[in-house]
Protein backbone atom coordinates (compact mmCIF):
# COMPACT_ATOMS: atom_id res chain seq x y z
CA UNK A 1 0.00 0.00 0.00
CA UNK A 2 2.88 2.41 0.97
CA UNK A 3 4.34 1.92 -3.22
CA UNK A 4 0.92 2.94 -4.48
CA UNK A 5 0.78 6.04 -2.57
CA UNK A 6 4.41 7.35 -3.22
CA UNK A 7 3.33 7.82 -6.98
CA UNK A 8 0.11 10.43 -6.62
CA UNK A 9 -2.37 9.42 -9.40
CA UNK A 10 -0.67 6.29 -9.25
CA UNK A 11 -2.35 3.08 -10.12
CA UNK A 12 -1.40 -0.48 -8.54
CA UNK A 13 -2.59 -3.52 -10.16
CA UNK A 14 -3.13 -6.69 -8.17
CA UNK A 15 -3.97 -9.80 -9.87
CA UNK A 16 -5.36 -12.82 -7.77
CA UNK A 17 -6.13 -16.13 -8.21
CA UNK A 18 -9.79 -16.09 -8.02
CA UNK A 19 -12.45 -13.43 -7.13
CA UNK A 20 -12.30 -14.70 -3.52
CA UNK A 21 -8.81 -14.17 -3.17
CA UNK A 22 -9.46 -10.71 -5.03
CA UNK A 23 -11.39 -9.96 -2.36
CA UNK A 24 -9.31 -11.02 0.43
CA UNK A 25 -6.80 -9.11 -0.87
CA UNK A 26 -8.43 -5.99 -0.69
CA UNK A 27 -9.71 -6.13 2.26
CA UNK A 28 -6.24 -5.86 3.88
CA UNK A 29 -6.01 -3.41 1.69
CA UNK A 30 -8.84 -1.44 3.40
CA UNK A 31 -8.10 -2.24 6.95
CA UNK A 32 -4.56 -1.04 6.40
CA UNK A 33 -6.04 2.32 4.65
CA UNK A 34 -8.22 2.44 8.04
CA UNK A 35 -5.08 2.71 10.24
CA UNK A 36 -3.38 4.99 7.98
CA UNK A 37 -6.21 7.19 7.95
CA UNK A 38 -6.28 7.21 11.68
CA UNK A 39 -2.74 7.80 12.32
CA UNK A 40 -2.82 10.43 9.89
CA UNK A 41 -5.61 12.26 11.83
CA UNK A 42 -7.50 12.35 8.53
CA UNK A 43 -5.22 13.85 6.42
CA UNK A 44 -5.01 10.70 3.86
CA UNK A 45 -8.37 9.88 3.15
CA UNK A 46 -9.61 6.61 1.33
CA UNK A 47 -12.78 5.11 -0.43
CA UNK A 48 -13.13 1.94 -1.28
CA UNK A 49 -15.68 -0.57 -3.63
CA UNK A 50 -15.98 -4.39 -4.29
CA UNK A 51 -12.40 -3.80 -6.40
CA UNK A 52 -10.81 -0.50 -5.51
CA UNK A 53 -9.65 1.63 -3.13
CA UNK A 54 -8.50 4.88 -3.81
CA UNK A 55 -6.48 7.72 -1.87
CA UNK A 56 -7.00 11.28 -1.74
CA UNK A 57 -4.07 11.20 -3.21
CA UNK A 58 -5.33 10.08 -6.61
CA UNK A 59 -3.77 6.87 -6.05
CA UNK A 60 -5.61 3.64 -6.89
CA UNK A 61 -5.01 0.01 -5.95
CA UNK A 62 -6.93 -2.08 -8.12
CA UNK A 63 -7.18 -5.83 -7.45
CA UNK A 64 -8.65 -8.02 -9.99
CA UNK A 65 -9.05 -12.08 -10.74
CA UNK A 66 -7.01 -13.54 -13.28
CA UNK A 67 -9.87 -15.48 -14.33
CA UNK A 68 -10.13 -13.99 -17.68
CA UNK A 69 -6.69 -12.76 -18.89
CA UNK A 70 -8.28 -10.81 -21.23
CA UNK A 71 -10.01 -8.67 -18.71
CA UNK A 72 -6.25 -7.83 -17.28
CA UNK A 73 -5.12 -5.95 -20.78
CA UNK A 74 -5.07 -2.43 -21.16
CA UNK A 75 -3.78 -1.07 -17.52
CA UNK A 76 -0.97 1.08 -17.53
CA UNK A 77 -0.03 0.60 -13.71
CA UNK A 78 3.37 1.37 -12.20
CA UNK A 79 2.94 -1.72 -9.66
CA UNK A 80 1.92 -5.27 -10.29
CA UNK A 81 1.14 -7.74 -7.71
CA UNK A 82 0.82 -11.33 -8.78
CA UNK A 83 -0.97 -12.50 -5.38
CA UNK A 84 -0.02 -16.13 -5.03
CA UNK A 85 1.14 -17.38 -8.31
Amino acid sequence: MLKALEKRNGLSLVISTGARASSEFLLKVVNGARALEAATNGKLQFTSSSDCVKFSTGSRILSLPSGNPAALRGFSASCVIVDEA
